[in-house]
């Protein structure tokens, strides 16, 4: 299928008016929409430049992984990296009609989840190797299976249980932080868990909508998507220095 098709279906004349009406009736309850006029100036700028850096690090880190037998987990993580800020700054970026802004939406969301898993997967495959750190895998990409789902099939229904699922699976290491302090080290564990509070900072500053420093240029959602800069930043290093 393709993105045209996906974005703009064909749908018949009434359905089609009813799909609109109904799509612009959920976006008018966001504020300051992303690729909306009224959207701070700065909004899908970040992920922009995490998208644009994430493909050329994606690509060093796939070599220098393949150099050491680790190719397949880490071509899962990059593809998932690359993927969330792809998706995310086309969808905050660019204007789109009421109802591809929807789909997309539900993408943005839903790739998060698939994010997370990913980000765990070289990291547990590579630097655990063992019983409890599969577990854990397991885990963790069951619950990001079941969030992505509910992102897309039912977006609406899904947004307080969704916000609590992107912590649960996102902490979910929390419960082999022996294994991760003995197998990976100290400072590999600081840089994986200093990622995951900077994207638990970030979440909060979303949910709460404040600070908002500057509404018509940089405001809360801009901060929130800072804190994914740094924190991908960090697991990157993390997953660079495991791989290796």
């Amino acid at each position: 299928m393709s993105l045209r098709i996906f974005l703009h279906p064909y749908q018949p004349p009434g359905a089609r008016g009813r799909l609109v009406a109904m799509a612009e009736t959920m976006l008018r309850r966001i504020e300051r929409l992303s690729g909306d006029d009224s959207c701070p100036k700065l909004r899908g700028w970040p992920l922009l430049v995490g998208f644009l850096a994430a493909v050329p690090a994606g690509a060093l880190l796939l070599v220098r992984a393949a150099g050491h037998g680790h190719t397949v987990p880490t071509a899962i993580y990059v593809a998932a990296l690359v993927a969330l800020y792809g998706i995310g700054w086309i969808y905050h970026l660019l204007q789109w009609s009421p109802v591809a802004r929807s789909r997309l939406r539900r993408l943005d969301h839903a790739v998060i989840y698939l994010f997370i898993a990913a980000t765990y997967t070289p990291v547990v495959v590579v630097g655990l190797h063992d019983a409890v750190g599969y577990w854990l895998l397991a885990a963790t990409w069951a619950g990001a299976a079941l969030g992505a789902t509910a992102k897309l099939v039912r977006f609406e229904g899904s947004r307080i249980i969704g916000g609590t699922m992107y912590i649960v699976v996102g902490w979910i290491a929390i419960f082999g932080m022996h294994d991760f302090v003995v197998r990976l080290g100290v400072v590999d564990t600081i840089l994986m868990f200093g990622g995951g509070v900077a994207y638990t900072a970030g979440a909060a500053v979303l949910a709460a909508r404040r600070p908002d420093p500057r509404p018509e240029l940089f405001g809360y959602h801009e901060i929130w998507h800072a804190m994914v800069l740094a924190a991908s930043a960090l697991h990157y290093v993390l997953i660079w220095r495991v791989v290796g």
